[in-house]
């Protein structure tokens, strides 16, 4: 599971697993596996002085399994700012 190696990865804090980009305003598991228009999200706040968004998006790739038909495993990467979004 990414979120469990991703709370090895040096300099990240916290880790958060929940719901994004749906308009179901209370989504569930089974609602997002219907195709609420949600997805699976892993929120991670890291130490820029240890790490950076960059070496996150590397790891993230290195550890990704490809797409799936499953709606609630939409693979997607958000973003803060116009430079993450450049880096991503």
């Amino acid at each position: 599971m990414l979120d469990k190696s991703t709370k090895r990865f040096p300099g990240v804090r916290k880790t958060a697993v929940g719901y994004t980009g749906g308009d179901n305003p209370k989504p569930t598991y089974e609602s997002v596996c219907r195709g609420d228009g949600h997805t699976e999200a892993l929120l991670v706040q890291y130490d820029e002085g240890q790490t950076s968004y960059e070496d996150l998006l590397r790891f993230f790739w290195k550890n990704y399994r490809g797409s799936t038909p499953m709606p609630q495993y939409k693979t997607a990467i958000w973003y803060h700012d116009e430079e993450q979004r450049a880096a991503a």
